[in-house]
Protein backbone atom coordinates (compact mmCIF):
# COMPACT_ATOMS: atom_id res chain seq x y z
CA UNK A 1 0.00 0.00 0.00
CA UNK A 2 1.37 3.49 -0.92
CA UNK A 3 1.81 6.16 1.62
CA UNK A 4 -0.71 8.49 2.35
CA UNK A 5 0.95 12.30 2.32
CA UNK A 6 -0.26 14.30 5.11
CA UNK A 7 -1.98 17.72 3.65
CA UNK A 8 -0.94 21.12 5.39
CA UNK A 9 -3.53 23.05 7.27
CA UNK A 10 -4.17 26.83 8.08
CA UNK A 11 -5.90 28.97 10.02
CA UNK A 12 -8.38 31.38 8.97
CA UNK A 13 -9.80 34.03 10.81
CA UNK A 14 -13.97 34.45 8.99
CA UNK A 15 -14.79 37.86 8.14
CA UNK A 16 -18.66 38.01 9.49
CA UNK A 17 -18.90 35.95 12.14
CA UNK A 18 -15.42 36.03 13.56
CA UNK A 19 -14.95 32.28 14.01
CA UNK A 20 -11.65 30.87 13.47
CA UNK A 21 -11.42 27.49 11.23
CA UNK A 22 -8.71 25.40 10.03
CA UNK A 23 -8.82 24.46 6.73
CA UNK A 24 -6.92 21.93 4.54
CA UNK A 25 -5.93 22.54 0.36
CA UNK A 26 -8.58 20.37 -1.48
CA UNK A 27 -7.27 17.34 -3.31
CA UNK A 28 -7.39 16.29 -7.16
CA UNK A 29 -10.56 14.10 -6.71
CA UNK A 30 -11.89 16.76 -5.11
CA UNK A 31 -11.21 19.70 -7.37
CA UNK A 32 -13.00 17.10 -9.93
CA UNK A 33 -16.05 17.11 -8.33
CA UNK A 34 -15.53 20.99 -8.09
CA UNK A 35 -14.94 21.38 -11.83
CA UNK A 36 -18.33 19.58 -12.97
CA UNK A 37 -20.24 21.25 -10.67
CA UNK A 38 -18.63 24.73 -12.18
CA UNK A 39 -19.56 23.07 -15.50
CA UNK A 40 -22.86 23.08 -14.08
CA UNK A 41 -23.53 26.68 -12.85
CA UNK A 42 -22.99 27.64 -15.92
CA UNK A 43 -25.60 26.39 -17.41
CA UNK A 44 -27.56 26.17 -14.59
CA UNK A 45 -31.97 26.48 -15.41
CA UNK A 46 -33.78 24.47 -13.03
CA UNK A 47 -33.82 24.72 -9.26
CA UNK A 48 -32.18 21.23 -8.83
CA UNK A 49 -29.02 22.38 -11.47
CA UNK A 50 -29.02 25.13 -8.96
CA UNK A 51 -28.92 23.18 -5.66
CA UNK A 52 -26.64 20.58 -7.22
CA UNK A 53 -23.85 23.43 -7.80
CA UNK A 54 -24.28 24.87 -4.01
CA UNK A 55 -24.23 21.24 -2.65
CA UNK A 56 -21.11 20.42 -4.31
CA UNK A 57 -19.56 23.89 -3.13
CA UNK A 58 -20.78 23.35 0.26
CA UNK A 59 -19.82 19.19 0.23
CA UNK A 60 -16.16 20.00 -1.15
CA UNK A 61 -15.91 22.93 2.08
CA UNK A 62 -17.29 21.05 4.46
CA UNK A 63 -14.51 18.15 3.85
CA UNK A 64 -11.65 20.80 4.11
CA UNK A 65 -12.61 21.43 7.62
CA UNK A 66 -10.49 20.79 10.30
CA UNK A 67 -12.05 17.48 12.27
CA UNK A 68 -11.93 20.31 14.97
CA UNK A 69 -14.21 22.55 13.29
CA UNK A 70 -16.87 20.05 14.17
CA UNK A 71 -18.76 22.60 15.82
CA UNK A 72 -19.10 24.97 12.38
CA UNK A 73 -22.33 24.61 10.51
CA UNK A 74 -21.89 25.49 6.95
CA UNK A 75 -25.73 26.14 6.52
CA UNK A 76 -25.72 28.27 9.24
CA UNK A 77 -22.64 30.74 8.78
CA UNK A 78 -23.25 34.07 6.75
CA UNK A 79 -22.66 33.70 3.11
CA UNK A 80 -19.92 36.22 3.26
CA UNK A 81 -18.03 33.53 5.24
CA UNK A 82 -18.99 30.24 3.01
CA UNK A 83 -17.57 32.61 -0.21
CA UNK A 84 -13.79 33.76 1.89
CA UNK A 85 -13.70 30.11 2.66
CA UNK A 86 -13.65 29.12 -0.66
CA UNK A 87 -11.77 31.61 -1.67
CA UNK A 88 -9.02 30.47 0.89
CA UNK A 89 -9.15 26.91 -0.27
CA UNK A 90 -8.83 28.11 -4.13
CA UNK A 91 -5.50 30.32 -2.68
CA UNK A 92 -4.59 27.32 -0.68
CA UNK A 93 -4.93 24.36 -3.08
CA UNK A 94 -4.40 25.89 -6.73
CA UNK A 95 -2.72 28.72 -6.31
CA UNK A 96 -3.25 32.77 -5.87
CA UNK A 97 -3.55 33.39 -9.99
CA UNK A 98 -7.21 33.22 -11.66
CA UNK A 99 -7.35 33.20 -15.92
CA UNK A 100 -9.57 35.51 -17.28
CA UNK A 101 -10.76 36.43 -20.46
CA UNK A 102 -12.11 40.29 -20.45
CA UNK A 103 -13.67 42.18 -23.20
CA UNK A 104 -15.60 45.32 -23.43
CA UNK A 105 -19.25 46.05 -22.43
CA UNK A 106 -21.57 44.75 -25.19
CA UNK A 107 -18.48 44.76 -27.58
CA UNK A 108 -18.29 48.69 -27.25
CA UNK A 109 -14.99 49.99 -25.87
CA UNK A 110 -14.77 52.94 -23.56
CA UNK A 111 -14.62 55.60 -26.88
CA UNK A 112 -18.07 54.13 -28.64
CA UNK A 113 -16.07 52.04 -30.80
CA UNK A 114 -17.02 48.53 -31.64
CA UNK A 115 -14.11 45.65 -30.18
CA UNK A 116 -15.08 42.16 -29.66
CA UNK A 117 -11.60 41.27 -29.10
CA UNK A 118 -10.92 39.28 -25.38
CA UNK A 119 -7.82 40.63 -24.13
CA UNK A 120 -6.31 37.85 -21.50
CA UNK A 121 -5.60 39.16 -17.86
CA UNK A 122 -4.50 37.30 -14.75
CA UNK A 123 -6.00 37.90 -11.50
CA UNK A 124 -4.01 37.45 -8.25
CA UNK A 125 -6.82 36.13 -5.65
CA UNK A 126 -4.29 37.30 -2.17
CA UNK A 127 -5.44 40.85 -3.45
CA UNK A 128 -9.04 40.30 -3.28
CA UNK A 129 -10.56 41.64 -0.37
CA UNK A 130 -13.51 41.63 2.17
CA UNK A 131 -15.19 45.06 1.91
CA UNK A 132 -16.56 46.51 4.91
CA UNK A 133 -18.57 49.44 3.97
CA UNK A 134 -18.50 52.10 6.98
CA UNK A 135 -22.24 53.19 6.83
CA UNK A 136 -22.95 49.12 7.20
CA UNK A 137 -25.17 48.49 10.74
CA UNK A 138 -26.97 45.33 12.02
CA UNK A 139 -29.33 47.18 14.33
CA UNK A 140 -31.63 49.38 12.24
CA UNK A 141 -33.76 52.44 14.12
CA UNK A 142 -37.44 52.71 12.68
CA UNK A 143 -38.43 55.48 15.46
CA UNK A 144 -40.75 54.94 19.00
CA UNK A 145 -37.27 53.66 20.21
CA UNK A 146 -37.83 50.33 18.31
CA UNK A 147 -34.68 48.80 17.36
CA UNK A 148 -34.57 46.04 14.31
CA UNK A 149 -31.48 43.81 14.78
CA UNK A 150 -30.68 41.87 11.24
CA UNK A 151 -28.51 38.78 11.18
CA UNK A 152 -26.37 38.18 7.74
CA UNK A 153 -28.47 35.77 4.97
CA UNK A 154 -26.79 32.06 4.78
CA UNK A 155 -26.80 29.54 2.25
CA UNK A 156 -29.76 28.04 3.07
CA UNK A 157 -31.68 31.52 3.04
CA UNK A 158 -30.76 32.24 -0.32
CA UNK A 159 -31.59 28.54 -1.43
CA UNK A 160 -35.56 28.62 0.08
CA UNK A 161 -36.21 31.46 -1.98
CA UNK A 162 -35.18 30.54 -4.94
CA UNK A 163 -38.58 29.87 -7.59
CA UNK A 164 -39.53 32.98 -5.84
CA UNK A 165 -40.63 36.21 -7.68
CA UNK A 166 -38.74 39.30 -7.19
CA UNK A 167 -40.79 41.27 -4.92
CA UNK A 168 -41.68 37.81 -2.90
CA UNK A 169 -37.81 36.98 -2.54
CA UNK A 170 -37.03 40.93 -1.85
CA UNK A 171 -40.08 40.53 1.27
CA UNK A 172 -38.56 36.94 1.89
CA UNK A 173 -35.08 37.77 2.65
CA UNK A 174 -35.68 40.70 4.79
CA UNK A 175 -37.91 38.60 6.75
CA UNK A 176 -35.42 35.70 7.04
CA UNK A 177 -32.52 38.08 8.25
CA UNK A 178 -34.43 40.05 10.97
CA UNK A 179 -32.99 38.53 14.06
CA UNK A 180 -35.04 40.43 16.54
CA UNK A 181 -36.42 43.40 17.80
CA UNK A 182 -35.69 44.97 21.14
CA UNK A 183 -37.22 48.30 22.74
CA UNK A 184 -36.59 50.64 26.05
CA UNK A 185 -38.71 47.47 27.76
CA UNK A 186 -38.06 44.13 26.09
CA UNK A 187 -36.36 41.87 23.51
CA UNK A 188 -39.21 40.57 20.87
CA UNK A 189 -37.53 37.59 19.89
CA UNK A 190 -40.79 34.97 19.61
CA UNK A 191 -42.19 35.68 16.51
CA UNK A 192 -43.44 33.34 13.52
CA UNK A 193 -42.18 33.97 10.19
CA UNK A 194 -45.90 35.63 9.06
CA UNK A 195 -45.96 37.89 11.77
CA UNK A 196 -42.57 38.95 10.72
CA UNK A 197 -43.75 39.20 6.92
CA UNK A 198 -46.75 41.30 8.08
CA UNK A 199 -44.37 43.27 10.61
CA UNK A 200 -42.77 44.27 7.50
CA UNK A 201 -45.65 44.84 5.29
CA UNK A 202 -46.65 47.68 7.37
CA UNK A 203 -43.55 49.67 7.82
CA UNK A 204 -43.01 53.04 5.74
CA UNK A 205 -41.20 53.12 2.95
CA UNK A 206 -38.48 55.48 4.45
CA UNK A 207 -38.16 52.85 7.14
CA UNK A 208 -37.86 49.48 4.91
CA UNK A 209 -35.15 51.56 2.55
CA UNK A 210 -32.96 51.22 5.94
CA UNK A 211 -33.63 47.63 5.98
CA UNK A 212 -32.63 47.66 1.81
CA UNK A 213 -29.55 49.54 2.90
CA UNK A 214 -28.37 46.42 5.35
CA UNK A 215 -28.27 44.39 2.10
CA UNK A 216 -26.32 47.09 -0.22
CA UNK A 217 -23.78 47.77 2.52
CA UNK A 218 -22.94 43.88 3.99
CA UNK A 219 -19.60 42.92 3.73
CA UNK A 220 -18.42 41.48 0.37
CA UNK A 221 -15.96 40.12 -1.87
CA UNK A 222 -14.45 42.35 -4.31
CA UNK A 223 -11.92 43.29 -6.48
CA UNK A 224 -11.75 46.32 -8.81
CA UNK A 225 -9.08 45.75 -12.31
CA UNK A 226 -7.83 47.98 -14.73
CA UNK A 227 -6.84 46.60 -17.94
CA UNK A 228 -5.58 47.90 -21.74
CA UNK A 229 -7.52 45.89 -24.53
CA UNK A 230 -4.54 44.51 -26.55
CA UNK A 231 -5.92 45.40 -29.48
CA UNK A 232 -7.81 48.89 -29.18
CA UNK A 233 -5.74 50.11 -26.89
CA UNK A 234 -8.36 51.23 -24.54
CA UNK A 235 -8.37 51.38 -20.87
CA UNK A 236 -10.98 49.37 -18.96
CA UNK A 237 -12.25 49.39 -15.66
CA UNK A 238 -14.24 46.38 -14.20
CA UNK A 239 -15.35 45.57 -10.93
CA UNK A 240 -16.13 41.69 -9.34
CA UNK A 241 -18.03 40.83 -6.62
CA UNK A 242 -18.94 38.08 -4.84
CA UNK A 243 -19.11 34.27 -5.22
CA UNK A 244 -19.99 33.47 -9.06
CA UNK A 245 -18.40 36.72 -10.49
CA UNK A 246 -14.93 35.05 -9.09
CA UNK A 247 -15.28 31.37 -9.53
CA UNK A 248 -17.84 30.48 -12.34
Amino acid sequence: MLPKIPLPTYNIELPASKKSIKIRPYTVAEEKLLLIAMESAKGAKSEKDYQDVVDAYKNLIQACLSPNSDNIKLEELPSIDIEYIFLQLRIKSVGEIVELNLRHNDGVNAIGEKCDHVTPYQLDLSTVEVEFDPEHKKEIDIGNDLIIVMKYPTVNTLNNLRGSSEIENFHEVIAYCVDYLYDKEQIYNDFTKTEIRDFISNLTKQNLEKLVTFFQTQPKLTKTIKYTCSKCKQEETVKFEGFFDFFT
